[in-house]
């Protein structure tokens, strides 16, 4: 079957490879090599690191200070280190800011203090697919190299390293790509940067010089705002009789059904599950969620938010409740990944936890239950991702998270319980809680854990109180657990740096 897909697109590139691809002055279009050392928090025993690493990877100089790269590139970095083509020095840089849900990270040497206003070069303007493309890297040997490649599809597709949707590009290309972060020229203007390469398919994903450019501006515009998101979980809607039930017109074609409202969408949301929406901006979305682009053809819906507006914007939503066909407006928000009841964390930043008498407490995320990899689905326990895939945006009340035991140390205090993994916890020492706050909160009441009520058992599991201080200097020491306890996730890298202001802007204001 893998071969039966790979020959239509190997025969393509057969055909093409040798076809003339416009020559690209990789001096006037500088790509620099990045070296990232990086350690990622364990997803099982979150007090420690996993051990330091390597990545390789690429960016773009966009003057003699600033670079732009992939986020997923520099996540968890330790050090980030550029190398310029044909120089063996390495040359230190710092984040300026990152955003995970564009997979975008600003640069900028470690030596300059007035950092320049910063952009792109000419990009490549928005159109079809079968363009011919050069990509840019550098070989391990420090030689720049060009390779053709043929963009042969956009598509709104999830992120390969986060679980965002934006538009992505699809090229063939001849180069074995060595690292994200390539950048790629069409008729000798930017056409964006790579994401991910298959060396099976031989294609590439790359990210589209329009949300480089969003992302640069959005920068260099304090305080920065991020991506744009309608706040809604929706479905394609095309069976009839689903239609017919909801009373969508005969003369209406299109339409989809929204499914829930995510938290964290700014306001009252006016949106509400089972509305039909039938267009946005006067522009009609179609019964499995396509719209048709002024410049890319038909896309799915999310690109007309995420591509075409910002946070803050307001949008014209005509949409069908109870039969009736109306007008709301919605006020765009970018996704707040935090207001989940199952958050993702998909940049590993370090999450909060609790260790007492071996127990350890902590909150269900995204990145927890998609540890075990590409094939997370059959090696995660059924329950959790079962609440990741039915309820992940089922938020009752604010802050509501899934807190679970996620193992248990073994130690003489809790003989008997140290089969448990991944459960539930309904109630701690009596009391019920709904996220790791009211956890510690019923903890310091009492001095510790006495009882947890564990979703499905029926019963509650009991620690001796008069041992549990000694129990826990014993295992602090036994399995080196530098704190018992970490109460708040630290704000994410990006938002901490210094943010890039253009040399005529004034000072942003104190908050």
């Amino acid at each position: 079957m893998r071969t039966e897909i790979l020959h239509p697109l190997l025969l393509v590139l057969a055909l093409w490879v040798a076809l003339p691809c416009p020559a690209v002055d990789t001096g006037a279009k500088p790509v620099v090599e990045v070296l990232v050392s990086f350690q990622e928090f364990d997803t099982t025993l979150p007090w420690q690191r996993t051990p330091a690493n390597e990545r390789r990877g690429f960016g773009l100089m966009l003057n003699e200070s600033v670079i732009i790269t992939t986020e997923s590139l520099i996540r968890n970095q330790t050090m980030i280190e550029i190398r310029r083509p044909r120089s063996g020095r390495k040359e230190t840089v710092r984040l300026i800011q990152s955003d995970p849900q564009i997979d975008l990270a600003l640069l900028v040497l470690d030596t300059v203090t007035n950092i320049p206003s910063a952009s792109l070069p000419e990009t490549m303007v928005p159109g079809a697919a079968a363009t011919t493309a050069s990509i840019l890297q550098i070989t391990a040997g420090g030689e720049p190299q060009e390779g053709n490649g043929r963009i042969v599809q956009w598509k709104v597709d999830e992120l390969p390293h986060a679980p965002y949707s934006v538009l992505l590009g699809t090229i063939l290309t001849d180069l074995n790509i060595d690292g994200a972060g390539a950048p790629v020229y069409a008729d000798n203007r930017l056409a964006g940067i790579t994401l991910r390469y298959n060396g099976g398919s031989r294609t590439a994903l790359m990210l589209p010089a329009m949300f480089i450019q969003q992302f640069i501006d959005d920068v260099q515009s304090p305080p920065y705002r991020g991506f744009a998101s309608a706040g809604i979980d929706w479905q394609p809607l095309i069976d009839d009789s689903k239609r017919a039930y909801f009373g969508i017109p005969d003369t209406e074609a299109g339409g989809i059904q929204v499914l829930g409202v995510l938290p964290g969408a700014s306001g009252e949301h006016p949106l509400q599950p089972n509305d039909i929406i039938l267009s946005v901006n006067a522009t009609s979305i179609d019964a499995q969620g396509y719209y048709n682009d002024p410049a890319w053809g038909r896309l799915a819906f999310q690109h007309m938010i995420k591509g075409r507006h910002r946070p803050g914007d307001q949008i014209q939503v005509k949409r069908i409740r109870n039969r009736q066909v109306m007008t709301n407006t919605v006020v765009l928000a970018r996704f707040d990944d935090e207001s989940l009841l199952i958050p993702e964390n998909p940049e590993g930043l370090p999450e909060p936890y609790l260790v007492d008498g071996g127990f350890v407490i902590r909150e269900l995320t995204g990145r927890m239950i998609k540890a075990p990899g590409k094939q997370w689905t059959l090696r995660t326990d059924p329950r959790l991702a079962h609440l990741y895939l039915a309820r992940q945006t089922d938020v009752q009340k604010p802050g509501e998270r899934v807190v679970i035991l996620s193992t248990v140390l073994p130690d003489p205090i809790n003989i008997g319980y140290q089969h448990l993994r991944d459960e539930v916890i309904e109630s701690v020492n009596g009391t019920a809680v709904a996220n790791l706050r009211d956890v510690l909160a019923a903890v310091d009441r009492e001095g510790g854990i006495r009882r947890l009520g564990l979703l499905g058992s029926g019963v509650e599991i009991a620690l001796d109180p008069a041992t549990l201080g000694e129990a826990n200097q014993r295992i602090a020491t036994q399995y080196r657990i530098p704190q018992l306890r970490r109460e708040s996730v630290p704000p994410a890298a990006a938002a901490t740096i210094q943010t890039i202001r253009r040399d005529d802007s004034p000072e942003p204001a104190d908050k």
